[in-house]
């Protein structure tokens, strides 16, 4: 029996029915030839008697036991359907528009049992999985995605899929597998791991014992005779990282804070699943553990990637040879050792081809689009033609990443010294008043601004900062391009003789504040030189980070000179559309700017002033996010000066 069914189409041998009420496709080996033939074989259904939707019970594999030890199953997986609409056959391979599931399933070979899982989902990115919700559009017109396909069609080659919802056709062309889903990453962040700190203090006692606990696996360490709590670290540590390791985290060691630093073995968000207890005995015991519960945070996707960034695909076999671009150029190429990248058709500047990683640039022209579909085409060494299947990449207006040097997870940031005079910095805020006075004090130097009718914070910054340049002494100031009203102090001289020049603000009504975020300039460093643990940064300096993906600028200028594959050699002040800010060692640093970096393809420059409360760590964890999206995690040394810190 039938109910509802919705197409009906053969390949000249096989007779297929989508049976859409009954969830399933019926097929005919033959033409029936007499009235109520029964199918040969059901696809949807584990039998002919079955018709539930998403049977996932009957038709897919257990996901484990619940509580009271009975199986548990995914909602659909490569097996079931959901109101199917369409199948199709080209005589060696089976194509199903799964409505309800959002996707299409594709058998490689034909079929020959009941309830055969699908060898090839297209539309979501693994058969268990639904990217496509009612309440959030961010996918629902991704080129690797589709809403309730309708029909299907080929030409023998490619396979035709009507997308009703998103108002297209879909053209799937095969192609070599050689990039994997979710292989276009940004080119800084790659992989955004969760971390998380769990630090120590008190006192390593005899026999005491320490556990800790990452999901269901424990680790227990006993506290011998003369150790201390680098000691209890260092063994946890062994014991957590020993063999293959934990098979959720890896544990790193940080003696300057005594801490456990823990990073998911997972990138991305569910690393931030990972839950981590610790517990002591006796439950008074001399350690302290900072927390008995934590789990890991600052898991991303960096496989969303804004329009601008630099970008690398990660597969095998992608080019024949290792070439970089000649980075002294004007404009990237767009064929680089026998490779070229596209994005949705757009050939991309290509910095560097290599058989296992691409770096390119991801064209501003997808900055419309929610995803953008990207394929390789390679020419090999022996003149053969290759096209790698192509793939969705997720388009959002911005996704930061860090460049940072090589290794594990958080890495060493790219920092730069911010600097080579002494500096400070105030924070204009609030809605000033007519006739409200904002005075800046440098040494006992007095520079005053009364307000005027409908003044902005931008005018009164100004009139000050040309009083002091114009006036003092000792330090000139100026406003900064950025997402707050800043002055930027600096002292006249170079170096350490320009240090601890002292400065402050207030209004005379408080409508507005003129905040400081320090007492004294501070912190003279060579600009531009590294920032290393033999020259670490201190609290309240500059420092200098590199990035891509902050997406595209305000100023039109600026907007018109980010040309896909150019030297960026636009005005030096821009600001991305979404506003920066930034964490290191856990508090705020203050984004001084964040600007298109003049000469250099798709990066950013992000001048940060750190907090005068850092406290000393040679690791010290930093990020910058723009709305919901936050980088990588990376690290820089820090020295706090003052031990009380």
């Amino acid at each position: 029996s039938l109910l509802n069914p919705v197409s009906v189409t053969s390949d000249g041998t096989r007779l297929f029915v989508t049976d859409l009420g009954h969830n399933r496709v019926l097929v005919w080996n033959s033409i029936p030839t007499a009235n109520n033939a029964s199918a040969d074989l059901v696809l949807g259904q584990p039998d002919l008697s079955s018709a539930a939707a998403d049977n996932s019970a009957k038709l897919c594999e257990s996901t484990g036991k619940d509580s009271e030890g009975k199986d548990l199953f995914p909602r659909r997986c490569g097996a079931t359907m959901n109101f199917p609409r369409f199948a199709l056959s080209d005589g060696r391979r089976l194509f199903i528009a799964d409505g309800g599931n959002d996707r299409v399933l594709v058998y490689n070979a034909f079929p020959t049992r009941n309830g055969q899982p699908a060898d090839v989902i297209l539309g979501q990115p693994a058969a268990d999985i639904s990217q496509i919700s009612d309440s959030d559009s961010s996918r629902w017109a991704a080129s690797d995605a589709m809403r309730t396909p309708l029909a299907l069609a080929t030409d023998g080659t490619n396979l035709f899929v009507a997308d009703p919802f998103n108002r297209r056709i879909l053209v799937y062309t095969p192609g070599e597998r050689l990039i994997p889903n979710a292989g276009v990453r940004n080119a800084a962040a790659r992989e955004v791991f969760a971390v998380g700190a769990l630090a120590f203090t008190g006192e390593a006692k005899k026999d005491e014992e320490v556990a800790l606990k990452i999901g269901e696996k424990e680790y227990k360490y006993k506290i011998g005779e003369n150790s201390s709590i680098p000691t209890v670290i260092n063994a946890l540590a062994q014991l957590i990282n020993a063999g293959a390791g934990d098979p959720l985290a890896l544990a790193s060691v940080n003696t300057t804070v005594n801490a456990l630093i823990f990073t998911a073995r997972e990138a991305g968000p569910n690393g931030n699943n990972v839950a981590i207890t610790v517990t002591t005995t006796p439950a008074a015991a001399a350690i302290l553990p900072s927390a008995s519960n934590l789990t890991l945070g600052g898991g991303q996707d960096a496989a969303r990637i804004a329009p601008y960034s630099l970008v690398s695909l990660i597969g095998d076999g992608l080019a024949s040879t290792t070439v970089s671009a000649n980075m002294e150029a004007e404009e990237l190429p767009r064929e680089l050792g026998g490779v070229e990248v596209y994005f949705d058709g757009i050939r991309a500047p290509l910095l560097f081809v290599s058989p296992n990683q691409i770096n390119a640039q991801i064209p501003r022209e997808v900055s419309d689009s929610q995803s953008a579909s990207a394929f390789v085409r390679i020419r090999r060494s022996d003149g053969s033609i290759v096209t790698t299947t192509a793939v969705g990449v997720p388009i959002i207006t911005e996704n930061p990443g860090i460049f940072a040097a090589e290794g594990t997870d958080p890495r060493p940031a790219i920092v730069r010294h911010g600097s080579s005079f002494a500096t400070g910095t105030i924070l204009f805020t609030g809605a000033p008043t007519t006739g409200d006075i904002a005075t800046v004090t440098v040494e006992e130097r007095e520079y005053t601004a009364t307000v005027a009718d409908k003044e902005t914070l931008e005018s009164i910054r100004d009139r000050i900062a040309r009083q002091i340049t114009e006036q003092d002494p000792q330090v000139t100031a100026a406003g900064t391009p950025s997402f707050g009203i800043w002055l930027q102090l600096r002292a006249r001289i170079p170096g350490k003789e320009g240090e601890g020049i002292r400065f402050g603000g207030k209004t005379k009504d408080g409508t507005f504040t003129v905040s400081p975020t320090n007492t004294n300039l501070c912190c003279a460093q060579l600009e531009d030189a590294l920032v290393t643990p033999e020259n670490p940064a201190v609290p309240g300096q500059y420092i200098k980070i590199i990035a891509t993906g902050l997406g595209l600028v305000k100023e039109e200028p600026a907007l018109n000179a980010m040309i896909t594959g150019r030297r960026y050699s636009g005005p030096g002040e821009s600001q991305p559309n979404e506003f920066v800010s930034s964490l290191a060692g856990g508090k705020t640093a203050n984004v001084i700017y964040a600007r298109l970096l003049p000469g250099t393809f798709g990066l950013y420059e992000v001048m940060l002033e750190l907090n005068n409360d850092i406290p000393t760590n040679p690791f010290t964890q930093m990020t910058i996010a723009q709305s919901f999206q936050v980088s990588n995690i990376v690290t820089l040394p820090v020295v706090n000066p003052n031990a009380a810190q």
